[in-house]
């Protein structure tokens, strides 16, 4: 479990005591079962990096949401192995097979995520076996009393403070039926001292059983498919009763005795009624697989109903519906058929209109089956929170006139493969300003409150993006602030320039000298095996530089005084060619654009005469680009194959690159470059660099693209000392010390000393704050991209900052400026509450 560091737990206090004037979530979809946070004070807008995490605990699999009353947090889960693709024949969605494991329900302290009881009992599987994670069910609480039903139809009753069994139930032995094909799902039901449950068969259909002793009050309908649907409290025709849609009929029942005041047929494929009903005045919808939406009327004295309308795909909803939100003039907005999002007219089914935004995640670029969203309206403010199956909570405003959506960040990751994609689809909770979200492996709370420290220092940040885009001082920009490897503010201003395209955090961008620190790494990790010392000779490795020649002042060409060593390439003390302007400009540059291979390049720098003596100044140039061949040399690898064996593969960048396929350069970046008081299109020529796919001239200081989820896991690894968030080291933290410490000494030419900064092995680092006007700590490192990407790493507080865009030329300060927020008086109190 993550919890707050200690010196933070006044923080503490005050979410505790802003918690528990909030209201509780007590069962699936809310109070009233109707999809409505009424509570005031919660966050409508955020940025990409959403809210603070307040807690996280490790979860075992299930679709079982959270319940959460007087302080407690109560949710169920599995212990067993795995699903595992491909091991049943025929139809994975419909082949059932036993599987042994363990439920749970269990119960943590709202505010600091600590478990504070489990029971555990046996529950071997036999429903289908693709969907054989766990429970599906969220426990429902009244009255100290938590009622917990398993996909195999086991029921306990427990007590909410200790997790006593007050009594427990199997549903199938009890009543003699099967296990639904996809278990049970149907949430139990209190009413009065009532829980009231869909079990199955002939007569047993729907059960009550007394609350408190488990014993049966009334039984009622009968179906050999209970359905997966909820039975919910409602009152038609002046008449309070328990409305239940099972695999073959919709009911309203007397909650006294069971008795059906109406009944009527409605009859989903496969039994697959889900969608809890949603009532409007006298009419009722429904919707079920395979596109199945109807609305049913009753009578007004509430003791009859017939179909109103129902059959036609081109009406309603249709398809796999969780929750849909019913808004007061009758109008429905939910996920449905065919991958989209509709709004209805709850009356006639008549679709006002239909996207499939809130349904596809945020890069536009995983769809599947049977897309799910949970929609929840929030009164106070008017907006709708969507939560959808890739874990992305997204802040809307729905009318029949249309969809708008403010903004979206990802709460939790999807876990459970279905198809041709991973999905999570177990219901939020939102109780006293906090979000709950699951998925398979940890259970997590954010806080929503607007009143959170965090909430201003985010604004202040999005300020200073938002005035570069207006004054047009960049085009569309990524920057991200993280601390502890937790996203603190993210966000994505896009530019209204007609050339320029949205960005997220897939799109890919050219690094350019950020390919510098990747490559240092590489060949500092070669140094701790042992390879190489920081003074040897390079012409052991490069025979040609055994003859480089020295350009004198006055043009003469002389010799050596001392070879170039590793310890000159890392520095940019080498004296090799200096870059001198655009690299599509004739000379040098346009000659490497036309290389082949590594191999290639040292042969003409070989040819090259040095600028200067190596060691005797700093000149910034193609010294990394030569580190690169030398991991070549040194690993016997290419330097991309080295590069994602050794680093990228570990940290999970899956997108960092030399080349771009066809497919890649759908997400790259355009060049904007910036000319007489206006930004217009770079050309293909300005881009400079041509990525082409399986070019062996991989540029170790130049050469790299990436995207800010991709270098964000760099950065995680640097402010985590060298090892990745999962605790897999890289490299070691004295390595990393010496690579981040003043290494150039009194050699002059770095243009950062003049700016209170030194030079390490592939990074600048802050030494004197006050020289370089900056509230950032003493040891914060980073580096710059030609296309004035950047990004630091604060060492003191586990934290890093990374800025992507693609703006020609450089603009300096923007770094600076962005430091000058995360660094204000009293941002870092703001920023560093959370776990």
């Amino acid at each position: 479990m993550s919890r707050m560091p200690s010196i933070f737990r006044l923080f503490a206090w005050l979410a505790l005591s802003t918690m528990i004037r909030g209201d509780d979530w007590p069962h699936f979809l809310g109070p009233s079962m109707d999809t409505t946070w009424r509570e005031e004070g919660v966050r409508t807008r955020f940025p990409e990096a959403g809210m603070p995490l307040d807690w996280e605990h490790p979860l075992g699999g299930g679709y079982s949401g959270p319940s959460v009353v007087g302080g407690k947090v109560f949710v169920m889960d599995r212990l067993a192995k795995p699903y595992e693709p491909g091991k049943v024949q025929g139809n994975p969605n419909f082949i059932r097979a036993e599987i042994p494991g363990q439920e749970r329900v269990m119960a943590f302290d709202v505010t600091t995520g600590d478990l504070l009881w489990e029971h555990r009992y046996e529950a071997p599987y036999t429903t289908v076996y693709l969907y054989a994670i766990g429970p599906r069910c969220t426990p429902t609480v009244s009255a100290e009393q938590v009622y917990a039903l398993g996909a195999e139809g086991h029921l306990h009753c427990l007590k909410a403070s200790t997790g006593e069994v007050l009594w427990a139930r199997h549903l199938p032995a009890d009543y003699g039926v099967a296990v639904p094909e996809w278990g049970y799902a149907a949430h139990p039901l209190v009413v009065g001292d009532q829980v009231i449950c869909m079990v199955g068969g002939d007569g047993s259909t729907v059960v009550s059983l007394d609350r408190h002793t488990g014993e049966e009050r009334w039984r009622s309908l009968s179906s050999d498919k209970p359905g997966y649907c909820p039975p919910s409290q409602v009152t038609l025709g002046g008449r309070q009763q328990v409305l239940v849609w099972h695999g073959e009929a919709l009911a309203g029942l007397n909650p006294s005795n069971g008795r059906p005041f109406w009944r009527v047929d409605a009859k989903p494929l496969y039994g697959m009624s889900i969608g809890l009903p949603r009532v409007f005045e006298n009419h009722i919808h429904v919707m079920g697989f395979n596109r199945f939406s109807a609305t049913y009327q009753v009578a007004p004295d509430g003791l009859s109903a017939h179909r109103l309308w129902g059959g036609d795909v081109r009406k309603g909803m249709g398809g796999v519906l969780n929750t849909a939100h019913l808004d007061p003039e009758g109008y429905l907005y939910s996920a449905g058929g065919g991958q989209w999002f509709y709004c209805a007219d709850i009356r006639d089914g008549r679709r006002r209109w239909q996207t499939d935004q809130p349904l596809q995640n945020r890069y536009r670029d995983r769809s599947g089956d049977w897309p799910s969203a949970f929609t929840f309206h929030h009164p106070p403010s008017g907006d709708t929170f969507i939560y959808n199956d890739h874990g992305e909570w997204i802040s809307t405003t729905l009318t029949p006139e249309g969809y708008e959506e403010h903004c979206r960040t990802q709460l939790i990751e999807p876990t459970h493969q279905v198809g041709r994609r991973r999905l999570v689809w177990s219901a939020p909770a939102l109780a006293n300003r906090h979000i709950f979200v699951r998925n398979d492996e940890v259970i997590r709370c954010y806080d929503a409150s607007s009143q959170h420290p965090r909430v201003q220092f985010q604004e202040a940040v999005t300020r200073q993006q938002k005035q570069w885009v207006e004054q047009e001082r960049t085009p569309s920009h990524l920057f991200r602030f993280s601390a502890r490897g937790q996203v603190v503010h993210q966000a994505a201003m896009q530019s209204h320039l007609k050339h320029d395209r949205p960005v997220h955090g897939r799109t890919l961008f050219p690094i350019w000298s950020m390919t510098k620190p990747i490559t240092s790494l590489a060949v500092m990790m070669l140094y701790e095996r042992g390879l190489f010392e920081l003074d040897d000779s390079v012409a052991e490795q490069i025979p040609t530089f055994a003859a480089l020649k020295v350009r004198g002042e006055d043009g003469s060409l002389l010799p050596l005084a001392r070879p170039i060593t590793y310890r000159h390439l890392l520095l940019h003390t080498s004296g090799i060619y200096a870059y001198d302007g655009s690299f599509h400009d004739e000379g040098t540059w346009k000659e490497v654009m036309e290389l082949e291979d590594l191999e290639s390049l040292m042969r003409l720098l070989a040819r090259q005469p040095l600028q200067h003596q190596p060691g005797e100044r700093y000149t910034y140039g193609m010294s990394t680009a030569v580190l690169g061949y030398l991991v070549e040399r040194l690993s016997g690898q290419t330097l991309e194959n080295f590069l994602t064996r050794e680093i990228f593969e570990p940290l999970g960048m899956v997108d960092t690159q030399f080349g771009l396929s066809e497919e890649d350069r759908q997400r790259f970046q355009p060049l904007s470059v910036w000319e007489q008081d206006h930004f217009r299109e770079g050309t293909l020529v300005e881009d400079e660099l041509y990525y082409r796919s399986g070019s062996a001239l991989q540029l170790g200081g130049e050469g790299l693209v990436s995207t800010l989820e991709d270098y964000g896991r760099f950065c995680d690894m640097l402010a985590n000392g060298g090892r990745t968030l999962q605790g897999r080291a890289l490299i070691q933290p004295e390595t990393l010390q010496q690579m981040t410490q003043d290494q150039l000494g009194e050699i002059p030419g770095f243009d950062g000393a003049v700016k209170g900064r030194v030079l390490g092995f592939g990074f600048e680092i802050l030494q004197d704050p006050v020289q370089a006007k900056t509230q950032a700590p003493v040891g914060v490192y980073g580096w710059g991209g030609y296309h004035s990407t950047s990004f630091w790493i604060d060492p003191l507080n586990q934290a890093y900052g990374l800025f992507l865009t693609r703006r020609y030329p450089y603009l300096d300060g923007l770094k600076d400026a962005l430091q000058q927020v995360v660094y204000a008086p009293g941002a870092l109190e703001q920023w560093s509450v959370g776990p």
